[in-house]
């Protein structure tokens, strides 16, 4: 009797207390050997087969943590708030809301990605990574048959966007001629931000829609042009930046006084995988001052050219350049010496290294020291192929009037995000008399997605192609600013200039932070 009782009340005490608890409690004097041994026996196994009853995260992301950061993370199973061990492998289920927004690798390089991860037998930690992918809240789920741990954060986006504009007059009656456009949250690593912009102006002065724009701190970017007395200016902007795999190099200046400078980079870039973005002021009409190219030519330099040799300079016009290198990406770049000749509308470079179908071009010209028509300037980029591309003008599906004059020179540059990004070539075409037009695009995550135009005029990458409208100097048709809305499903394009039709390729990157 007592060595039965000793037994089932040792083992109902071993299970509750486990291992050798339950031994020792079922080892009573009452029960004797017979309970001293059944106790052990009972409160052992019910002891030892008692398993852990919740998963927790035991680390929390850094504050802040950027997008593309990989994250080290750790989830622990416990019984009643305590660390316990499993006896057996359990598998742990990796899910994260909303889908896409973060992603699970079992390196500490994000590389290799996982769905799931293992806590080994006799252990209670499983060790895995995480990377953000959206500027989103992301809430991380783990789940195991014993319980599911959740853990939410908001990571800083990889992409920012704003908006900002230079009054038509400042209180005092002078001309508004620099805004500092603010950045919220503030980038992280200027050194590893990308500016991509777009800017105007509803006015036929090319002084006052001609906008340079550079980032100038981690929260500024400085927009300036050379007068504004009466007109607006409005400048929309997106900055990219990741936390490796992207270095941007920056210059600015005047000009240089020759037809072509060069300029040494503070640190080498590979060719291979980088690419220039440019923007200037304006020093009066639009001719060679204006239209310049800048392209990189060695790994170690890179070339602004303007104009012919019977060009002149002026020191007014500001310019600001970024080298930006970006790994994962493919770019081969070309410059076309004989321009476009007059009654050209259209040039095709055939035979290129093949592209995947996530690439876009940036295309550049430049100009004698001459007034040409707007329309003759106003170039558009396109990708017929993964082979080829096209460099247009003059709107020639809508009006092929214009008079299609001389172009000294023409420069392109390819870039193939590859699996870096995602792109959508847009193109939009608005009729004379209209500013804003809005298009269905497939839908992108804005906290990733930059928007930028193949035709890099002074105004940053706003370029499209215009109808002829019989003026020089006239109002900027063909410069545009490009947002996205509708939750990334709308591409909406803005000019401020309508005399005549115009038509834009507009990039639509979504990036793979």
């Amino acid at each position: 009797g007592g060595g039965s009782g000793g037994g089932s009340g040792g083992g109902a005490a071993g299970g509750a207390g486990g291992g050798s608890g339950g031994g020792a409690a079922g080892g009573g004097s009452a029960g004797g050997a017979g309970g001293g041994a059944g106790g052990g026996t009972a409160g052992g196994a019910g002891g030892g087969s008692v398993g852990p009853n919740q998963l927790i995260f035991t680390t929390s992301p850094p504050t802040p943590v950027l997008a593309g950061d990989c994250v080290a993370t750790t989830i622990q199973s416990r019984l009643n708030g305590s660390p316990q061990a499993v006896a057996s492998a359990a598998n742990v289920a990796l899910t994260v809301s909303p889908t896409g927004a973060a992603a699970y690798f079992s390196d500490a390089a994000c590389t290799t990605a996982i769905t799931s991860v293992t806590i080994a037998p006799t252990k209670f930690n499983a060790n895995f990574f995480v990377k953000p992918i959206s500027g989103v809240m992301v809430t991380l789920s783990a789940t195991a048959s014993f319980g599911t741990a959740t853990q939410s954060f908001t990571p800083l986006p990889a992409v920012r966007t704003g908006f900002c504009s230079f009054a038509s007059v400042l209180s005092d009656g002078g001309p508004d001629l620099e805004v500092q456009c603010p950045i919220a949250p503030p980038q992280q690593v200027p050194a590893h931000t990308a500016l991509f912009f777009q800017a105007s102006a509803a006015t036929p002065s090319p002084t006052e829609f001609e906008i340079r724009c550079r980032l100038t701190s981690a929260s500024t970017i400085t927009c300036d042009r050379q007068a504004g007395t009466g007109t607006a200016g409005f400048v929309r902007w997106h900055t990219l930046e990741l936390p490796t795999g992207l270095r941007v190099q920056t210059g600015e200046g005047g000009c240089p006084g020759a037809i072509e400078a060069t300029t040494a980079l503070p640190m080498s870039v590979d060719p291979a995988k980088s690419f220039l973005l440019r923007s200037n002021t304006a020093v009066g009409s639009l001719d060679d001052d204006e239209f310049v190219i800048g392209r990189i030519t060695s790994p170690t330099t890179y070339l602004q050219a303007i104009g012919n040799a019977a060009s002149g300079c002026g020191a007014t016009p500001l310019r600001a350049f970024q080298v930006v290198e970006l790994d994962g990406t493919s770019v081969v770049r070309g410059v076309l010496d004989a321009g476009l000749p007059p009654g050209t509308n259209v040039v095709q470079v055939t035979g290129l290294p093949a592209a995947s179908t996530n690439a876009a071009v940036l295309v550049q010209t430049r100009v004698a020291d001459a007034v040409l028509q707007d329309c003759s300037m106003a170039l558009r980029g396109t990708l017929p192929s993964t082979t080829s591309l096209t460099i247009s003008r003059g709107n020639a599906s809508n009006d092929g009037g214009c008079a299609l004059e001389q172009l000294e020179q023409l420069a392109w540059e390819r870039i193939d995000f590859q699996q870096r990004a995602r792109v959508q070539a847009i193109t939009v075409s608005l009729s004379a008399g209209t500013t804003q037009q809005s298009t269905a695009i497939s839908p992108v995550d804005p906290t990733r997605t930059v928007v930028f135009a193949a035709g890099m005029p002074g105004s940053g990458q706003s370029g499209g192609e215009s109808s002829p409208s019989g003026a020089n100097n006239a109002a900027p048709d063909a410069v545009g600013r490009f947002d996205i809305s509708g939750g990334g499903t709308t591409l909406t394009v803005r000019r401020d200039g309508a005399a005549a039709a115009a038509t834009f390729t507009v990039w639509v990157v979504e990036v793979n932070p």
